[in-house]
């Protein structure tokens, strides 16, 4: 007995170590994504643009999952990391990033922004996180934000838990600018614009950043959620973050197809089929020309003639 305990106890002592080294003992697990450039940059409004974004491409072994235990919220969260809705696009002076959620279960949020420091703790609910950083850039150098919606008020709110210390400037959100939180359908979609310059990137094709995004749900007040990458949850380090390149790919709406041309109408064919037959050309009547000649002459001479017997016998009466 003494023997198995002693067993049990050296198990325990190896797997404490293993668990904590799990915990913090984190690596890039370099994941790579691109973002084409947007044409026409998109309406910040939590509706999606889809010529304006490019779709992250993500599978399952691209999140770390965090949970209670419970195989009903694990359960819940691969769902979610399925369904998520995630896109990514740049111009000149922006990186815009899209993500939609399932709201329909563990939506829950009850901060209001009213007391000091309570957006502060929008993390510990449902929300979402960003994070920003040049690619070469190392431990807590970074800007960090995170959005929010309180599910009684619907007041929206936002945290920024991190500025870039290299930034020529620093991020504020401004909902209806450069930010926007949409419920709707049963999801929650948010949606923000972030200056280059708020993490100190110069923007061009074929640039590289670290992007690390984290969505939270809850149903009680405490958060379970998935996390694009590493470098937030577990360790503020940006070296942990995805890879993004800017593209060179436009992102724009295709043009429409020609109308095609209208087809000739076909000739209608005769009923009983076969072709019409033309009509015959009748040539107009012959215009009769008056009398002419001698046998006008005779019938000439012949009236005077009558004329002059009837004057005579008119004059015989009268004497």
């Amino acid at each position: 007995m003494k023997k198995f305990l002693a067993f049990i106890l050296v198990l325990t002592l190896i797997a404490v170590p293993m668990a904590v080294s799990a915990e913090i003992d984190l690596v890039n697990e370099d994941i790579q994504i691109s973002a084409g450039k947007a044409a026409v940059a998109p309406v910040i409004d939590g509706k999606l643009d889809p010529y304006s974004y490019q779709q992250i491409p993500f599978n399952a072994g691209n999140f770390l999952y965090y949970d209670d235990g419970s195989d009903d919220y694990m359960g819940f969260l691969q769902g979610a990391a399925a369904d998520l809705q995630a896109y990514i696009s740049y111009d000149d002076n922006n990186l815009y990033i899209f993500l939609g959620a399932d709201a329909s279960k563990f939506y829950y949020c009850d901060h209001d922004g009213d007391s000091p420091g309570d957006t502060g703790n929008i993390w510990n609910q449902s929300c979402i996180q960003i994070s920003l950083a040049r690619r070469s850039d190392e431990g807590g150098d970074r800007m960090e934000m995170g959005l929010a919606k309180n599910s009684s008020t619907g007041t929206n709110l936002w945290q920024v838990w991190a500025q870039h210390p290299d930034a020529a400037a620093e991020f504020e959100p401004v909902f209806g600018q450069n930010v926007a939180i949409l419920l709707e359908g049963g999801r929650l979609n948010y949606e923000v614009a972030i200056p280059f310059n708020t993490f100190a990137v110069a923007p061009g094709a074929g640039v590289e950043l670290g992007l690390n995004f984290m969505v939270g749900w809850s149903d009680d007040g405490n958060r379970i959620g998935l996390e694009f990458a590493a470098g937030c949850n577990r360790s503020k380090d940006a070296s942990l973050f995805a890879t993004v390149t800017l593209g060179s790919n436009v992102l724009e709406e295709p043009a429409p197809e020609p109308e095609p041309e209208p087809e000739p109408e076909p000739d209608i064919p005769a009923v009983g089929g076969g072709d019409v037959p033309e009509a015959p050309v009748v040539a107009p009547p012959r215009p009769v020309a008056p009398p002419t000649g001698d046998a006008g002459m005779v019938a000439l001479i012949a009236l005077m003639a009558i004329a002059a017997t009837g004057v005579v016998v008119f004059k015989k009466r009268t004497n």
